[in-house]
């Protein structure tokens, strides 16, 4: 991806649910609105994988990044990708790259240029669920870490004044900065900017992460249909699978259920512990139920492990007669006359 041959493209002007703001809009910006800056690298590999993928599909760099940058906004504002590529079939991530590598509206005109455009309906934090128009950036400059020396902890220097301002006139610009390195590797970085009035520092960062997540998934398989290509970290990953679930906890291994059903109609007598349908049933009521229930069985020569048929619909009673034959030492055989 030499320097001549670096291109950037704003996000296609067609869209259904994104349009363009003209030099006349009816978008105005808070003046204390609050812009804040989010900057992260991509990762070597995933660059690797990029420069890889740009080659076998022939299709440039920036336009895979601006299609991963589409992917994420489409997967947080509610399935918008339909409208945004008509084709008979659903697109890969292939295809849209392709797309946007191939549209006459991303010519070159000897320097990089940014559109405005808006999301419309995009998720915020603070305030109101969504933002009715949301102002976009995406731009893809090669040439601005050579005009900016990165600081002493690697982080990239402040944007310039007129970068500051061109930001100032949006909600959210995703800049994407690249280099060629010595040893002929390229470096890829970025810089999120968004309003702190709408967004958090958490979610920002998240939204990065996501965006990552899906280039990297995406460069190593742009065949895939993007529905299917993964956006959650590892770290979401192992907490939705693993710490959601962690809900092992002490177990009294002496006590059997209807022992410890018993336990908590001692708490919560008249809290409501049974509902189905339009009946419901606090837990005395159910206790009070299940025990005439035992009561009948033990009455009727039910013992320690005697099996007790049970043959009942879905229903309260279908709960009643399980812990009454549990009370009464028995064992439950679910019968299914089919």
């Amino acid at each position: 991806m030499d320097k001549e041959n670096l291109t950037c493209f704003p996000i296609m002007e067609e869209v259904l649910h994104l349009e363009q703001v003209g030099a006349h809009g009816d978008l105005s910006f808070a003046s204390d609105a609050t812009l804040n800056r989010f900057e992260f690298s991509v990762p070597d590999p995933s660059v690797e994988h990029l420069e890889k993928t740009s080659r076998v599909e022939g299709v440039d760099v920036e336009c895979m990044l601006l299609s991963a940058f589409v992917l994420v906004l489409d997967r947080y504002s509610g399935g918008l990708l339909d409208e945004w590529i008509r084709i008979d079939k659903p697109p890969t991530f292939g295809d849209l790259a392709r797309h946007f590598s191939s549209d006459p509206s991303y010519g070159f005109d000897g320097e990089c240029f940014s559109k405005q455009f808006c999301v419309h309906d995009f998720p915020r934090d603070l305030g109101t669920p969504t933002i009715p128009k949301c102002r976009m950036l995406f731009v893809c400059d090669a040439w601005e870490l050579e005009s900016r020396q990165a600081n002493a902890d690697g982080q990239i220097a402040p944007c310039s004044p007129s970068r500051e301002a061109h930001d100032a006139m949006h909600d959210f610009s995703l800049r994407l900065f690249a280099e060629r390195k010595s040893d002929s590797t390229l470096q890829i970085k970025g810089c999120l900017a968004y309003r702190t009035q709408w967004w958090r520092r958490d979610r920002v960062e998240r939204f990065v992460g996501h965006f990552l997540t899906l280039l990297s998934q995406a460069t190593t398989g742009p065949d895939t249909i993007p529905a299917k290509l993964p956006i959650l970290t590892i770290r979401e990953q192992r907490q939705l699978l693993l710490e959601f679930n962690n809900t092992a906890c002490e177990y009294p291994a002496e006590l059997c259920v209807h022992q410890l059903f018993e336990q908590q109609v001692e708490r919560t007598p008249d809290a409501v512990a049974l509902v189905f349908e339009d009946q419901q049933l606090s837990y005395t009521e159910l206790n009070a139920r299940s025990n005439r229930v035992a009561r009948y069985l033990r009455k009727h020569g039910v013992g320690d492990e005697t099996p007790v048929g049970l043959c009942l619909d879905r229903s309260l009673d279908l709960v009643v007669a399980i812990l009454g034959i549990l009370k009464a030492g028995g064992t439950y055989v679910p019968l299914d006359l089919q």
